[in-house]
């Protein structure tokens, strides 16, 4: 790495962390997760949640009013040919008990929310039975409750009902 190289990186860097410290001022995110935290926090802002009491909650997220647990699942999608598309939209650990509905999410490569929808852990366990610990965002839209978000449709509206 050449001088001139060293220092835009040095300076990259820099931003990235001074806005990752006003993330973390505004209450975006809670830890250096960005991708989940960033998540959490869109899905929170569509469907008027609230923030499990711990940030380490076992099994589920986020909660409603009704006490409905949520796991959320949040993927950035890349634009790059040399990642594999499969990997881009797998989404692991839906096989874990202690949610009642998933919120999946897609943010792009600038962090701007792409895509979020919601499906219950019984649709997903009567889809996928045992088989559930890496399926793509596709099969599970394609289960998925409605309404889905695609980018630019609603950006902190009116909350979605699921139920």
């Amino acid at each position: 790495m050449d001088m001139n190289e060293s220092q835009e990186l040095q300076t990259v860097l820099k931003q990235l962390a001074k806005a990752e410290a006003k993330l973390y001022e505004l209450g975006v995110i809670r830890s250096s997760k960005i991708v989940a935290e960033l998540g959490e926090y869109y899905a929170m802002k569509e469907y008027g949640l609230q923030l499990a009491k711990n940030k380490i909650q076992k099994g589920y997220d986020l909660i409603d009013d009704l006490k409905v647990r949520y796991q959320v699942k949040c993927r950035r999608v890349y634009d790059n040919p040399s990642r594999s598309t499969k990997s881009k939209h797998l989404i692991k650990g839906l096989e874990k008990d202690g949610y009642d509905m998933a919120i999946i999410i897609e943010i792009g490569h600038d962090y701007d929310l792409i895509k979020i929808f919601s499906v219950s852990r019984k649709r997903i366990i009567e889809k996928f039975g045992k088989k559930m610990s890496n399926i793509t965002v596709p099969k599970l839209e394609a289960i998925a409750d409605k309404p889905i978000y695609q980018k630019n449709q609603f950006l902190f509206g009116d909350p979605v009902p699921f139920l």
